[in-house]
């Protein structure tokens, strides 16, 4: 036996709203509460006394003209994770040598940059600067990450700090080409 189904056809006349009435529930109290209009958010106000002026605090004088900047992250030590991509080449020989060795792709980085010397890593992003004939320098072209498969790396915040500062050092263009060229070069030895 199904259900009583109520005939809509009627609810689609002109005066639709009447004939609507009745067949959802009543709203509840909090839904009609929701629904009453509620004050503008900005009301017409005087403006504030020089001593107003002088208790309000900088940061709220100046909070309407400043972009909206998040907060520094806090370094606490908690583990996340960060994705960065690796050539299907290079995926394949940082899975068989953290397989090999039982040990995760953030402890095979570890390792990576333990073993390579910075001055390695900064020669592989290092872009000279040629002049043409006329002495007009010309564009340096930037060395771009490439296209790959993304892994995730489970660093904690400190980790995290040190591999941006790291991208910094050596001029790579992202996190992921340093930390791919650090696996290509660790596994290359």
């Amino acid at each position: 036996m199904s259900p009583e189904r109520h005939n809509l056809a009627e609810a689609f006349q002109p005066a639709r709203g009447r004939s609507l009435e009745g067949l959802l529930a009543p709203k509840r109290k909090k839904d009609a509460e929701d629904a009453q209009p509620r004050k503008p958010a900005m009301e017409p106000s005087t403006p504030p006394s020089k001593a107003e002026q002088q208790e309000t605090p900088i940061s709220a004088k100046t909070a309407g003209n400043e972009p909206d900047v998040a907060p520094a992250q806090a370094i606490d030590g908690s583990t996340r994770n960060v994705g960065v991509y690796l050539s299907p080449e290079l995926l394949a020989e940082v899975k068989g040598r953290a397989r090999s060795e039982q040990i995760t792709y953030a402890d095979l980085l570890v390792d990576a940059f333990e073993a390579i010397a910075p001055a390695d890593l900064t020669r592989e992003f290092f872009q000279p600067t040629e002049q043409s004939v006329s002495g007009m320098p010309r564009r340096v072209r930037r060395a771009r990450g490439t296209a790959g498969i993304q892994i995730q790396l489970r660093l904690d915040d400190r980790q995290i700090q040190w591999l941006d500062e790291q991208v910094t050092n050596h001029s790579a263009p992202s996190r992921s080409a340093l930390v791919s060229t650090a696996f290509r070069l660790y596994l290359s030895t």
